[in-house]
């Protein structure tokens, strides 16, 4: 199991399947983008709460995973 599937399987757990997006049409809609770019997103996390911000941290750091937070204006 590569890292990221690995890290993609324990956010699932922490965060629950339905707040962990690594879908085609997701990652269409999130890569897309109006310049060129090579940097592709793997996956969406949307932890509900700080406790899940937490957790997606730790997960990262353990499987050296990249995290990009994006604000959607509500904080």
């Amino acid at each position: 199991m590569s890292a990221l599937a690995a890290a993609l399987a324990e956010w699932r757990t922490a965060l629950g399947a339905a707040h962990v997006a690594d879908d085609p049409a997701t990652l269409h809609a999130l890569n897309a983008a109006t310049y060129p770019t090579i940097p592709r997103a793997a996956a969406v996390l949307r932890p509900a709460d700080a406790a899940g911000v937490r957790a997606c941290l730790l997960i990262a750091a353990r499987h050296g995973a990249r995290l990009h937070p994006v604000s959607r204006g509500r904080n």
